[in-house]
């Protein structure tokens, strides 16, 4: 089952420079992160409301799809510095097994499709995960992440 991920308002207590805001979901199967928005929120006077969205989306593979050696990851994603995405692919013990980076096929400042291929080495067969990242020029922290639930075979 996957959870539905949308849009979403925090409370932000004031008092403090620009903050770094997150929300994410763990995986239950390995405590793993399947899903992170963040954004950089400026609380210094007053208390700031925070609305976040999607902005990276997976087309394929499916969850629960079977991956030997390679996979080409597609999808659509919001505006990122420079374009940019990082694709990783980890295994049951969640060990990254292989990354690649890659851009959205569209004008800086603009969001589009996005297709990334991936080769990885698994040791053995079981539960994995295909995530997708764009991260912060400020300070490197991811800003957000998607996932997907896949089968590994080696």
């Amino acid at each position: 089952m996957h959870a539905k991920c949308g849009p979403f308002t925090a409370d932000l207590p004031a008092g403090g420079d620009a903050t770094m805001a997150q929300v994410f979901i763990a995986s239950p199967r390995d405590g793993g992160t399947t899903h992170l928005a963040s954004a950089w929120v400026d609380t210094q006077s007053v208390p700031s409301t925070w609305q976040g969205g999607e902005t990276i989306r997976i087309t394929a593979p499916l969850a629960g799809a079977a991956l030997s050696g390679h996979v080409t990851v597609t999808g659509a994603a919001g505006p990122t510095v420079e374009q940019a995405l990082l694709v990783q692919v980890y295994d049951a013990d969640g060990l990254l097994i292989g990354q690649s980076s890659g851009t959205i096929s569209a004008e800086l400042g603009r969001g589009g499709p996005f297709s990334i291929e991936v080769a990885f080495a698994a040791k053995g067969a079981g539960p994995g995960r295909v995530v997708v990242l764009s991260d912060s020029p400020r300070n490197g922290a991811v800003m957000h992440l998607a996932s997907v639930e896949v089968a590994i075979v080696p």
